[in-house]
């Protein structure tokens, strides 16, 4: 290997061990009390990108300091999750849900996630927010990139099964859930993106399909849309 090909990582590590070290100084926010997402210090198609020697380099180069992680709310944490550069790897993998699973081990910003007591509560919040931009069409040009979107909801749905929220979380915050997944789900039909939609669809199968229905296929948009509804009846009003 080249020397040049290690100095990025050494130059990057270094900034995690500074930033580390000043979040655990004196100055230290208080636990949770950061409301901004994490900016990644390596961006995707710069130099630094790719003067990475290669993926491994890339996810080291990813990591959010732990002081970081432990100073975000659940919002900005959330945020910064998904403003992952390899978020949607799991969803290429032969089986997403052990590849993320995998990821939780890896990324620490997904395994505190896991730990949020809140954590659905904010999801919900995204949720709800994802369904205001497409149905507002002042903040179109605001719209996430088609396969990001696609990534971001493909991995909700596997940590909703990852915490398996279905049976550990309330009738009442499922519903939140639920409500906000539908009205989110019917917002990117409007706006015809059936693929993103479709990730919701699948989240919502987590909360109602009876064993002898986990196989059915609902091909068409309309039987669904029809599905998701009679979910999100299940579980009240």
């Amino acid at each position: 290997m080249k020397p040049r090909a290690i100095l990025p990582i050494l130059v990057i590590s270094g900034i995690c061990v500074l930033l580390e070290g000043s979040a655990t100084g004196a100055d230290a926010p208080p636990p949770r009390s950061v409301d901004i997402p994490y900016v990644y210090p390596v961006k995707l198609n710069t130099k630094e990108w790719r003067d990475l020697p290669g993926p491994m380099a890339c996810k080291i180069a990813l990591q959010v300091p732990q002081a970081v992680v432990d100073s975000l709310t659940t919002k900005a944490l959330l945020e910064t999750y998904f403003d992952y550069v390899f978020l949607g790897a799991p969803l290429i993998s032969i089986n997403p849900l052990s590849s993320v699973k995998g990821a939780a081990v890896e990324l620490n910003s997904l395994r505190e996630l896991l730990r949020r007591e809140d954590l659905l509560k904010e999801l919900a919040r995204y949720l709800s927010r994802l369904a205001s931009d497409y149905l507002s069409p002042s903040k179109t040009s605001a719209r996430i990139e088609a396969f990001k979107l696609e990534s971001i909801l493909g991995n909700i749905a596997i940590i909703v099964e990852l915490k398996n929220f279905s049976t550990t979380a309330s009738v009442q915050e499922n519903r939140l859930l639920l409500k906000s997944a539908l009205r989110a789900y019917e917002a990117l039909v409007q706006a015809g993106d059936e693929d993103a939609a479709v990730n919701l669809f699948l989240m919502s199968r987590l909360f109602g399909d009876k064993p002898d229905e986990a196989g059915r296929v609902y091909a068409s948009t309309s039987e669904r849309t029809q599905r998701f509804k009679e979910v999100v009846q299940s579980f009240g009003d």
